[in-house]
């Protein structure tokens, strides 16, 4: 097995190691699976930008909703957590349905 190097502030240390042990893990088994969990991440980042310029593109939004959506998808590319994201993808739904139904 080879030897993976990662260069990080002694603080980071820290926290990698803390975080290890709160989940019972050896730093290299917590490591590993940040690893996975970041692969799987970028996976569902990609899914739901994709799925976010179906809508914008789409006849069925108004441009406010389209304006919010491209926003929240700038923010994921930008590093926002997938978790607000989504958050914010459905206060922007709840809302425009809102809307629709005062009409």
């Amino acid at each position: 097995m080879k030897k993976l190097r990662i260069y990080c502030t002694e603080s980071e240390r820290e926290t990698i190691k803390q975080s290890a042990k709160a989940e019972g893990l050896t730093v290299s088994s917590y490591l590993l699976r940040k690893t996975k969990n970041d692969l799987y991440e970028r996976a569902m980042l990609v899914e739901l930008v994709m799925l976010m310029i179906q809508l914008i593109e789409a006849q069925v939004v108004g441009e406010e909703v389209k304006d919010d959506l491209r926003e929240i998808a700038q923010s994921v590319m930008d590093g926002e957590a997938i978790s607000e994201a989504r958050e914010r993808i459905s206060e922007v739904c709840r809302l425009a349905d809102q809307s629709d139904q005062r009409r």
